[in-house]
C-alpha cells in the first residue's frame, strides 16, 4: 500500500523557496507577541524594504532620465522601465498580501490539513484521490526551477553582453541589470559590484515573491479541486449504494436515515467549499487584479519590442514575455478547473435523482429530494474565483490575452511603427 501523502508535504516546495528570502511559512502563524512576531520575520522586513527601494528607485530614475530621450530610443526605454517596474511593484504587492493574509491562509490552510488527514485514514481508493495533487507539486516545482533561471539569466545579462562588447571593441561599459536610481554613481569604483549584487538579490526577491504568491494560489486550488471532485464521487456513490434503500424507505426508516446523515454531511462540505472560494477571493482577488492589468500593457509592450527591437533586446524580454504567459495560464487553468468540478457536482446530484412515486408516498423521499435540488441549484451559480471582479480566472479569460491577433496589440504596433517610420523618414504599411 502506497503511503498516505502528508499535507505538509504537499507545500514543501514553496515554503523552502520563500524561505530564502526569509518568508515565514504559510502553514504557521504569526507569534502574537510583537516583538517575536518582528523577530521571526526578519529576513521577510529586509526583502520588503530592499524591493521597497528598487520600485522607488525605478520610479525615480525613469522621471529623471525619460526627458532626455527621444524618438524610438525614448519608446524602448518606456518599454524596458515599465516592464522591469512592473515586474517588482507586483512582486511588492505580492509580498505584502502574503504578510497581510498570513493568519487568513494558515487558518484556510490548518483546516483543509485536517481534512486531508481524516481522509488519509479511510481505505485505500480515497489515497487515490487524494494522491491527485501531485501533478500540481509538480507543477509548482518546474515553473519555480523556470522562472529562477529565467530571472537570473535576465540579471547576468549584463555581464555577457559587456564581455562581448570589450572583446570586439577593447573598452568596457559597466551596466546595471535594472535602471535603478541611487544617490550615488553606481558603476564606479567598489559601488558597482555591490549594486550589481544588491540588484541580483533584488531580482530574486521579486521572482520569488511572485512564484510563491502564485504557487500558494496552485496548491490551494488544487486541493480544493481535489475535495470537489471527492465530493462529487461521494454524491455519485451515495445516491448509487443507497437506490434500493430509498426505493423500501417506507419499510426501513433507519437506512434512510443514515442516508440522510450522509447526504447533509455531504452538503456541510460543499458550503465548506463555498466559504473557502469566497476566503480566496478576499485573498487573492485584487492582487490578480493588478497582475492581470499590468501582463496585459506589458504583453503589448514586449510584443512590439520583440517585433521591431534588436536580437538582445528580443532574447532580454522574451523571457519576461514568457514568465508572464505561464503565470496567466496556470492561474486560469486552476480556476477553470475548480469551476468544472463543481458543475460535476450538480451534473452527480442530477443523475442520482429519484422520481419514483411509490418513494414519495411515504413522505420521506422529499425531503432528500429537496437536497438534491438545493445543490443542484447551487452549482449553477459558478465556483468561480475573478480578478477584482473584473476577469473570470477560467481558460476563456486566457484566451483574450492580447497576442498578435488582438486588436490592442496591433493598434499599438501601428502607432508605435508610424511614429518611427516618421522619425526615419519613410511610411511602413500593413
Amino acid at each position: 500500500m502506497t503511503k498516505p501523502l502528508e499535507f505538509a508535504r504537499t507545500f514543501s516546495v514553496t515554503v523552502k523557496t520563500l524561505a530564502f528570502i526569509g518568508i515565514p511559512s504559510c502553514l504557521s502563524r504569526y507569534p502574537e507577541a510583537w516583538s517575536a512576531a518582528v523577530k521571526a520575520n526578519r529576513g521577510l522586513i529586509v526583502s520588503f524594504l530592499s524591493l521597497a527601494y528598487c520600485v522607488l528607485g525605478q520610479l525615480v530614475y525613469f522621471w529623471t532620465n525619460i526627458r532626455l530621450l527621444e524618438g524610438e530610443g525614448m519608446f524602448l526605454e518606456f518599454a524596458n522601465q515599465i516592464a522591469c517596474t512592473r515586474f517588482c511593484t507586483v512582486g511588492l504587492l505580492k509580498l505584502f498580501m502574503l504578510s497581510y493574509h498570513r493568519n487568513l491562509l494558515a487558518g484556510m490552510l490548518a483546516e483543509l490539513a485536517a481534512w486531508w488527514n481524516e481522509k488519509n485514514k479511510i481505505p485505500p481508493e480515497r489515497v487515490q484521490n487524494l494522491a491527485q495533487i501531485r501533478p500540481t507539486m509538480n507543477i509548482v516545482t518546474v515553473i519555480t526551477i523556470i522562472n529562477v533561471c529565467m530571472v537570473s539569466a535576465f540579471n547576468l545579462l549584463p555581464i555577457a553582453e559587456m564581455i562581448v562588447q570589450g572583446a570586439q571593441t577593447g573598452t568596457w561599459h559597466r551596466k546595471l541589470p535594472y535602471q535603478i536610481w541611487f544617490p550615488w554613481d553606481s558603476l564606479t569604483g567598489w559601488s558597482y559590484p555591490l549594486m550589481y549584487a544588491f540588484q541580483i538579490y533584488s531580482g530574486l526577491i521579486v521572482v520569488i515573491g511572485n512564484v510563491g504568491f502564485d504557487c500558494i494560489f496552485y496548491l490551494i486550488a488544487a486541493h480544493l479541486s481535489v475535495q470537489l471532485n471527492y465530493l462529487n464521487k461521494s454524491i455519485e456513490q451515495l445516491l448509487d449504494d443507497n437506490k434500493l434503500t430509498v426505493e423500501k424507505s417506507t419499510k426501513n426508516n433507519l437506512d434512510v436515515e443514515r442516508f440522510k446523515s450522509d447526504l447533509f454531511e455531504l452538503i456541510e462540505l460543499h458550503q465548506k467549499l463555498l466559504d473557502y472560494k469566497a476566503l480566496l477571493e478576499s485573498i487573492f482577488s485584487f492582487t490578480f487584479f493588478i497582475t492581470f492589468s499590468g501582463a496585459t500593457i506589458i504583453i503589448c509592450l514586449q510584443g512590439i519590442m520583440i517585433k521591431t527591437a534588436s536580437s538582445y533586446v528580443v532574447a532580454k524580454y522574451f523571457m519576461f514575455f514568457i514568465c508572464i504567459l505561464l503565470e496567466i495560464y496556470f492561474l486560469c487553468n486552476y480556476g477553470h478547473v475548480m469551476l468544472r468540478n463543481n458543475l460535476n457536482i450538480g451534473t452527480s446530484a442530477f443523475h442520482g435523482f429519484c422520481y419514483k412515486p411509490a418513494v414519495n408516498r411515504g413522505g420521506i423521499n422529499i425531503e432528500i429530494g429537496k437536497c438534491l435540488v438545493l445543490i443542484i441549484m447551487r452549482t449553477q451559480k459558478p465556483f468561480q474565483l475573478t480578478a477584482w471582479k473584473f476577469w473570470p480566472l477560467n481558460i476563456t479569460s486566457f484566451s483574450k490575452v492580447p497576442l498578435n491577433k488582438n486588436m490592442h496589440f496591433k493598434y499599438c504596433l501601428h502607432m508605435f511603427t508610424f511614429r518611427s517610420s516618421m522619425h526615419r523618414g519613410h511610411i511602413f504599411h500593413f
